[in-house]
């Protein structure tokens, strides 16, 4: 590289390339292959690739007989998971990446009806960090992911047993009560900007030609600027989806925050946050990888349920009428609150035991259990009328001293 100051390398483990002019590239050539095999890699002439201005294609095929030499202005080579090449060659290219990633969209939708929870994993932690790969490399535009969207929007949606007509609060991530299935028609022009402004320093010293690697203090600088300028616009749009959701479902979502969504003059002047309560912590589970052996993975039935509590909808197998003959439809609420069944008493009981277990161990006093209480005078009077006067009445916890 050294001996070849005027050539632009670009070398990613075992992927090396060069930029310049096809005499010092002649020269250079002869002399990587020669060099390259002392370190135990052989490069094959066969997997070479030239890609030249149309000008300098019949000399570069002369120069080059052993290389594929293509055209800059009507072909494109893919390297590093990326494209060089002319744009309408780089739009094809995409298009085929795009269209394989639907094929495996699909192939999930399949099994997406018996493992909902472990194909959510796959693409929200797998799929989806391909794509997204595949946007942060090259400058694409949305339209092009049109049909991956409509396959997740109307067929791994509802596989998921999630409804269509809430696709964009389940593009928002888990943290903002959404599912982290974001719409790439959205994304492409966000991560493409975001990786330039990252790589700056390092494409900055790569044309330089000057053999040093960046400080940390710039690559972390250039970092910090480009992911806050992407909150910046995530929150945004986070803001958008959450008001034009019903306020029915709205005050849900809002209270499945694992950290609190901050005002518009918070973004600029992060002095200015105000105090919140403490954040839901339940949307952690959806970013765990849904690991069987450690217990992480839903069934097909409790993710039902799950989706079903998370953003209020129809829970199948419910009864049209409680047990207890109450003349109200049966809802969750009410069977939260429903004294038939022994829910609300179970409730009451694990806090009770709770704190007596934390009391007998922190405490020096003796503890009992839901005490009798002494028998009540009939001439007693109490404050309130909902004071227990009967004789079985019981305390829930007594600290007795001795």
């Amino acid at each position: 590289v050294n001996e070849f100051p005027e050539l632009t390398h670009l070398w990613y483990m075992d992927d090396p390339s060069a930029i310049g002019s096809l005499d010092s590239l002649s020269k250079f050539i002869p002399e990587f292959n020669a060099f390259a095999p002392r370190f135990g890699f052989l490069p094959k002439a066969s997997s070479g690739v030239l890609l030249v201005k149309p000008d300098f294609y019949e000399e570069a095929k002369t120069l080059f007989p052993d290389l594929r030499i293509l055209n800059s202005s009507t072909e494109g080579v893919e390297h590093l998971g990326s494209f060089f090449g002319a744009p309408e060659a780089l739009i094809a290219w995409a298009r085929e990446q795009i269209r394989e990633e639907t094929v495996r969209v699909l192939r999930l939708t399949e099994l997406a009806e018996l493992v909902p929870h472990a194909c959510h994993g796959a693409y929200t932690h797998g799929l989806q960090n391909k794509l997204s790969f595949l946007m942060r490399t090259s400058p694409l535009p949305g339209e092009l992911f049109q049909p991956l969207e409509d396959v997740i929007a109307n067929k791994l949606l509802p596989a998921l047993g999630l409804p269509t007509q809430l696709r964009n609060l389940f593009g928002l991530p888990t943290k903002f009560g959404g599912m982290s299935i974001s719409n790439p028609t959205l994304t492409p022009a966000l991560n493409y900007a975001a990786s330039q402004a990252i790589s700056s320093p390092l494409v900055a010293s790569a044309l330089a030609k000057s053999g040093m690697v960046p400080s940390a203090a710039d690559c972390s600088k250039a970092k910090s600027s480009a992911l806050a300028e992407r909150r910046a616009l995530l929150l945004a749009l986070t803001r958008q989806v959450i008001a034009e959701i019903p306020p029915s479902l709205r005050r849900t979502v809002e209270d499945l925050f694992t950290e609190p969504l901050p005002e518009p003059d918070e973004d600029a002047n992060p002095k200015r946050k105000k105090t919140r309560p403490p954040p839901n912590v339940s949307s952690h589970l959806l970013q765990a990888l849904p690991i069987a052996e450690l217990g992480y993975l839903f069934s097909r039935h409790q993710w039902k349920d799950l989706m079903a509590l998370r953003y209020l909808l129809p829970v199948e197998g419910l009864p049209a009428f409680c047990a207890c003959k109450s003349k109200n439809p049966f809802t969750l609420q009410h069977a939260l609150s429903c004294p038939t069944g022994g829910h609300a008493i179970r409730r009451h009981n694990g806090v009770r035991d709770l704190l007596a277990g934390w009391l007998s161990k922190l405490s020096p006093f003796n503890i009992v259990v839901e005490p009798l209480l002494h028998p009540v005078h009939p001439e007693d009077r109490f404050a309130h009328r909902s004071a227990n006067q009967d004789d079985e009445a019981r305390s829930d916890i007594l600290l007795v001293e001795g």
